[in-house]
């Protein structure tokens, strides 16, 4: 499976995907944010829109699904509470991309129909599309959701995933994310390093990271991290003994932010 990335102008800093079967040059939009921009990818790669899945029911990551469908008579995968959605998935299901297929992991939290898609790509690595789950250095919002049960979903990933696995975020946070996670670990040599490396790219050339780095400077994923902890704590006055409270206070030092 062919994993193609790329970033939306004119969006809340979206990145869109493509998933192509190399063999037959079927491809699988996720989250399409721009009719035009997305018929240009595939025609770029000479593959052909077989169908669309939505991650989840936010505009900005259905707003392009209606007019593809419609226009492309296309199926559309996803949570089937979601109304654009004609073919709905739960955890455990697989979507085919022509002759293959990637499979939905149920992962509520930013909202409660929020999912995402793990494959492996052409190369054999294991992937996942997270959307607004796992963002690089960070997680999505709960304004549409809950906390608890996103650090839930996030324990579930955790179980769930490589340590090699790429991750596909749908939006570019990725510095505000680690001058983030610096406020609170300032002597994590990770986020140094990364920081670094972003600070010589823009949105379209983004490192993209894998399950393991994330573990090194993704403070919502370093729930053991002693110096954090505190930092949480401090910023709080008052202890947090269990890494839900951890977790939950992160979310909203991070809305703050």
């Amino acid at each position: 499976m062919k994993v193609v990335r790329y970033y939306v102008p004119n969006s809340y800093d979206n990145y869109n995907h493509l998933l192509i079967d190399p063999d037959s040059m079927r491809a699988l939009a996720i989250d399409p944010f721009s009719k035009t921009q997305t018929l240009e990818m595939v025609a770029a790669f000479g593959a052909t829109l077989e169908a669309i899945y939505l991650t989840h029911e936010h505009g900005d990551h259905i707003r392009a699904s209606g007019p593809l469908a419609k226009h492309f008579n296309l199926p559309v995968y996803g949570n089937g509470k979601i109304p654009l959605v004609t073919q709905p998935v739960k955890d455990g299901d697989e979507i085919p991309v022509g002759s293959q297929t990637v499979v939905c992991w149920d992962t509520p939290g930013h909202t409660f129909l929020h999912t995402c898609l793990y494959g492996n790509d052409e190369d054999g690595i294991p992937f996942l599309v997270t959307a607004d789950t796992v963002f690089n250095a960070g997680v999505g919002n709960t304004y549409s959701g809950d906390t608890e049960v996103l650090f839930q979903s996030i324990d579930k990933i955790k179980d769930l995933l490589a340590s090699h696995a790429k991750i596909y975020p749908a939006h570019d946070y990725m510095e505000n994310n680690l001058r983030f996670a610096k406020s609170l670990e300032p002597g994590n040599k990770a986020i140094d390093l990364w920081l670094e490396k972003v600070m010589q790219t823009d949105a379209e050339s983004r490192p993209v990271t894998e399950w393991s780095d994330e573990l090194t400077f993704n403070p919502f994923l370093r729930l053991d991290s002693a110096e954090l902890r505190q930092s949480v704590s401090d910023k709080l006055s008052r202890k947090l003994p269990t890494d839900l409270e951890v977790f939950s206070s992160l979310r909203k030092l991070r809305n703050e932010w």
